[in-house]
């Protein structure tokens, strides 16, 4: 599983802890009700220009979740080639991308990296989820998210090529802007408005 603490990761990872909750339910032969339920293998790839809340949520998930977790601070191509080797029995990773995001318009739900990336089977969930199906999944759920969707982000990278979204922001008098939190924005299709745009090539977990 690959989590950088986004909104979308989050659901992702409540949907793979229930799952695996029902899995031992229904298979008390092959998860005994006296075990814990298996850690899920975990890899957090630490932006270079990280945000301290984002690595703050992250250790708070880890702790609510019992991950088996993996932090590494390399180049995207780098890291997961960390990963898997870490792991040579792993076959899939499962990413909380959705078919809006850059170059995932053509992503099915099981695709496999392309030529020149590590080798594995990327398995997307979420990929036909939307901006709003993704806050009423974690609004009603009540399921802990990332602080910063409350002061106005609405799509997370670095700090380096994020800001509030300016359709959030809020119109008063005083000096101090003011913006509403990420579930309060009508369009989804401005989801991506706090990033600031830059060319880059497509990676397996974006």
């Amino acid at each position: 599983f690959s989590f950088n603490g986004g909104k979308d990761c989050t659901v992702l990872l409540h949907l793979l802890t229930a799952g695996l909750y029902r899995y031992a339910v229904k298979h008390p032969e092959i998860i005994s009700p006296n075990e814990d339920l298996p850690k899920i293998p975990t890899v957090y790839i630490m932006n270079s220009f990280p945000f301290p809340e984002i690595d703050d949520y992250i250790k708070e998930a880890n702790g609510l979740y019992d991950l088996d977790l993996v932090t590494i601070a390399e180049p995207m191509k780098e890291a997961l080639k960390s990963f898997i080797d870490s792991k040579p029995h792993l076959k899939a990773i499962s990413v909380g991308v959705r078919s809006t995001d850059p170059y995932s318009e053509h992503l099915k739900p099981f695709t496999h990296t392309d030529k020149g990336w590590p080798e594995f089977m990327r398995v997307l969930p979420i990929l036909n989820w939307n901006y709003n199906d993704v806050w009423t999944f974690l609004l009603r759920l009540n399921v802990p998210y990332c602080c910063l969707y409350e002061q106005g982000y609405t799509s997370l990278g670095g700090t380096n090529n994020t800001i509030k979204n300016p359709a959030l922001k809020i119109e008063n008098d005083g000096d101090e802007e003011k913006y509403e939190p990420a579930y309060k924005l009508k369009d989804g299709s401005l989801e991506r408005m706090g990033r600031i745009r830059k060319s880059a090539s497509p990676s397996p977990l974006r």
